[in-house]
């Protein structure tokens, strides 16, 4: 039940109150030139969301923000997109609801972190 509410009229509530964060990206920004000035790795997570949340986007009107979002993020630093049609997505036992992984996944993402973290690229 929950699940159909958050595609529903929770999809619809939160992609009409969506606007882009201007002050949020400002300050990644600053974060970013700290972090390139220090020589600190910068990696965004883009956590998956399942496949029927992200279909989505385009009937609010929000697939080109997305598209944006996830390119502003690769402008700052480097990005792990999670968010991507894929089996992780597709299977809703990965979720708890559309948006919101399980702690499972939590674990494999963080495995994914750290990985990532570990190959700092040259």
């Amino acid at each position: 039940e929950f699940w159909s509410y958050q595609m529903g009229p929770g999809a619809d509530l939160h992609c009409r109150r969506w606007a882009r964060p201007r002050v949020l990206l400002s300050r990644l920004e600053e974060v970013a030139t700290y972090c390139r000035a220090e020589g600190i790795d910068l990696l965004f997570l883009v956590p998956p969301s399942h496949d029927d949340y992200r279909a989505l986007l385009p009937e609010h009107g929000l697939a080109d923000e997305y598209a944006l979002y996830k390119r502003e993020l690769a402008r700052l630093g480097r990005v792990l997109d999670r968010d991507v049609p894929s089996p992780l997505t597709a299977d809703r036992a990965n979720f708890d609801d559309p948006r919101h992984f399980t702690p499972a996944v939590a674990r494999a993402l963080t495995a994914e972190v750290v990985a990532a973290l570990a190959a700092v690229p040259q």
